[in-house]
């Protein structure tokens, strides 16, 4: 049986697995390189390849982009509205709604409260499926 290093060092490539794991593996298997990779994967002993720094920054990066955009679109989704009995007075959306309280903030917590005292409602929330498609034939 002759053991070369190079086949220690593809079988360390090929499976991802030590220097010892490769050594021991390949004897056992005479030197047989395709069946050493067998024992390996049938062991579970491969491991995945780790991935590098920019592959991982790049998967985050993706990861919080995904995220932020979900949460954008579940702000534009959800509705802020101010009603009275009758009729809704204001109707936007949340991310809307939020904008605005940031850039008018120090007006912005008098003019919330303000709806309260002429007996109107402040609602935030999704509209059911229903609601959507019965305005939307409305129009």
């Amino acid at each position: 049986m002759s053991l070369s290093l190079e086949k220690i060092d593809l079988l360390m490539e090929r499976a991802n697995v030590s220097y010892k794991e490769a050594k021991e593996t390949l004897e056992e298997t005479d030197g047989d390189l395709l069946e050493a990779l067998i024992r390996l994967e049938k062991a579970e002993k491969i491991l995945e390849p780790e991935k590098s720094a920019s592959e991982k920054n790049r998967a985050t990066k993706e990861a919080i982009k995904s995220k932020s955009k979900s949460f954008f679109n579940d702000l534009k989704e959800t509705r802020f509205k101010i009603k009275n009995k009758e009729k809704d007075v204001v109707d936007v959306s949340l991310l809307t709604a939020s904008i605005a309280t940031l850039v008018t903030m120090p007006v912005s917590i008098f003019v919330l409260a303000t709806p309260y005292l002429f007996g109107h409602k402040i609602v935030v929330g999704k509209e059911p499926l229903e609601t959507k498609k019965d305005s939307e034939t409305e129009k």
